[in-house]
């Protein structure tokens, strides 16, 4: 059986999605840089996936959100799936050129995620169908209940974030 890659610019929510019974393979290189430490109502999002373009279904997404500053998945545990973290997994440094690689599976329900190749993390997880609509990186920030403001210079698949006090 051959591999059919197509290289995906971004999702828009608009359409069918698509079926990727062998997974999917996102890899992009970010530094953060902020003045502030995660927790108590704020955190950041690189990265959002989801299996469903009418928003029916709850997103997963990977970001910072504790003090650890561990890369974290988001509406996994809470849906029902599991997140197990590897014995030494990383922490991600605050400005410092960073490889993030995750691998998504939504046939199998597994995620597997890496960090400047070391294992970070692998998650299962249960959706209503096997559909990939929404896949981009993207920088958000919430403190408290607003949206902050991040300033971001995106070159190629590599990402600088500042926060902007």
């Amino acid at each position: 059986m051959g591999l059919d890659a197509t290289v995906l610019g971004a999702y828009t929510n608009q359409g069918q999605g698509i079926e990727a019974p062998f997974g999917v393979v996102n890899t992009y290189w970010s530094m953060l840089e902020v003045p502030y430490s995660f927790g108590n109502g704020k955190w950041f999002s690189f990265w959002t996936v989801n299996n469903d373009c009418a928003w029916g279904d709850s997103v997963i997404t990977l970001g910072l959100e504790n003090t650890s500053n561990r890369l974290t998945p988001a509406h996994i545990i809470n849906t029902g799936g599991t997140v197990e973290f590897a014995e030494d997994a990383p922490v991600l440094p605050l400005n410092q050129w960073v490889r993030t690689t995750i691998y998504i599976n939504y046939h199998r329900g597994e995620m597997h995620i890496w960090q400047d190749g070391q294992d970070l993390l692998h998650a299962t997880f249960s959706r209503s169908d096997t559909d990939i609509c929404q896949w981009r990186q993207r920088r958000h920030c919430l403190v408290g209940r607003r949206q902050q403001h991040l300033e971001t210079q995106r070159t190629a698949n590599r990402f600088l974030i500042r926060a902007v006090v």
